[in-house]
């Protein structure tokens, strides 16, 4: 069979993009290491993430200096701040029968301890006793101020009162 149309010539070859030769240093960017580089632009979000955010201010001096006053008018033992401290990270627990126990390790009992310095603790609003919970426990919490303290004291770290 014969056609009526006229064929066209035969396309030469594509030329071959040209490698890069190994003695010519290439800069390393992970786009070009990707297996699944893109063609995309970066990210803008980072960047107007960066750009929108102002620099960090330096410290108010008052504010640090009223931290020390603070600090130094807490007045606490070392046990009175281990106490705080322990009710802030969420381990001291009021029994049904009035013991404190400190569960250092999640899930266990915990270890007895003495509630003398709780009742001081209260009336100055540094913690609260929640009501109990399904187990019968009552945990002692942090207010806010005592978190304030907490923070104060453990940045200054003021001389104890013994």
């Amino acid at each position: 069979m014969a056609s009526s149309t006229p064929s066209s010539p035969p396309r030469p070859p594509r030329p071959r993009p040209s490698r890069p030769s190994p003695t010519r240093s290439r800069r390393w960017s992970p786009r070009s290491t990707s297996p699944r580089s893109t063609s995309r632009p970066p990210s803008s979000r980072s960047t107007r993430l960066r750009s929108t955010s102002p620099p960090r201010p330096p410290e108010d001096p008052q504010e640090l200096r009223l931290q020390r006053e603070q600090a130094a008018a807490l007045g606490w033992s070392t046990g009175q701040a281990e106490f705080v401290i322990a009710a802030a990270a969420g381990r001291l627990y009021l029994h049904q029968f009035g013991s404190l126990y400190c569960r250092d390790i999640p899930g266990t009992a915990g270890r007895l301890v003495s509630n003398h310095r709780m009742s001081a603790l209260v009336k100055a609003g540094f913690v609260t006793v929640s009501p109990a919970d399904a187990n019968r426990e009552r945990p002692v919490l942090v207010t806010v101020d005592g978190r304030r303290a907490v923070a104060v004291w453990k940045r200054w770290k003021p001389r104890p009162v013994e």
